[in-house]
């Protein structure tokens, strides 16, 4: 295959962009173009297609069937810390995603171009910037219609990892700490499903965890006459209300008893 050296002209497979129709270039959808030899306006200029393809906030690449890097932005420059003209026809994109990704992307990359509805067009990856470090990517990624190329946006992640991983730490330390109080702890979602609860609980109700496995709810736990209240105490946590201390009357597996138990609860925002 042929690679183009003049990315000044950003052509892909001896095609101009301007000559594709009805493409989704870098994010930002075209009109239809009827002639093959459209008249140049500012909306379906080359220049109009590089500057989207050169201003949008994402890392863009065009590649080759071959894993040519034909053309990159300037963000890309800067996520990955290589120049135009160190990767532009001379590198490989597989040179930037870590070895354990990289045998399903290949696979990806080359059904994608037989029958590209039948891969995902978004997934995460990880890979090595200039410098050697491994940072965490989502991909987006999709043909350009009338060519055997394809356009990439790369978004780094890493931040929002490891944002993730600190908040599943602290959920551990937190399950491990009340794991080992000498009083009732339970977690429940917005349905009253509980998702979780400490030694103590299962000696003191009589449950199992093959019991929350298969599903136990707050309402189990709680006698009936408690129930309507409980209702209440949801509808006020979703409105983000803080709860005071309140005495409800629990049970066992045939037993009851009162417990003193906090719906001072709050509610979990999802990502």
């Amino acid at each position: 295959m042929s690679k183009q050296k003049n990315h000044k002209n950003l052509k892909t497979d001896k095609k101009s962009v301007t000559e594709i129709p009805h493409q989704f270039f870098a994010g930002i959808p075209c009109n239809e173009i009827q002639n093959k030899t459209p008249k140049k306006t500012p909306m379906n200029s080359e220049e109009y297609y590089r500057a989207i393809f050169e201003h949008t906030a994402t890392a863009n690449m065009i590649l080759a069937e071959d894993t040519t890097v034909l053309f990159v932005n300037e963000n890309f420059e800067k996520m990955m810390g290589y120049s135009k003209e160190e990767v532009e026809n001379k590198m490989s994109w597989t040179s930037f995603v870590i070895k354990e990704d990289v045998e399903i992307m290949k696979q990806r990359h080359v059904i994608r171009r037989i029958s590209p509805e039948s891969v995902p067009s978004t997934y995460e990856f990880r890979g090595p910037t200039k410098t050697g470090e491994i940072r965490n990517f989502f991909l987006s990624v999709a043909m350009i219609p009338g060519t055997r190329n394809s356009v990439a946006s790369l978004f780094d992640i890493t931040e929002h990892k490891k944002a993730q991983e600190a908040v599943r730490h602290s959920e551990e330390r937190f399950k491990d700490m009340a794991r080992l109080l000498p009083e009732t702890v339970f977690e429940t979602d917005m349905n009253g499903r509980i998702t979780f609860v400490n030694e103590l609980s299962f000696t003191r109700f009589g449950y199992t965890p093959d019991d929350l496995e298969k599903g136990l709810y707050i309402q189990d736990v709680l006698a009936p006459q408690e129930h309507e209240h409980l209702q209440t105490v949801i509808q006020n946590v979703v409105r983000g209300e803080r709860l005071a201390l309140r005495e409800y009357l629990a049970r066992g597996r045939g037993t009851c008893g009162h417990q003193r138990i906090s719906d001072r609860c709050f509610r979990e925002e999802g990502p």
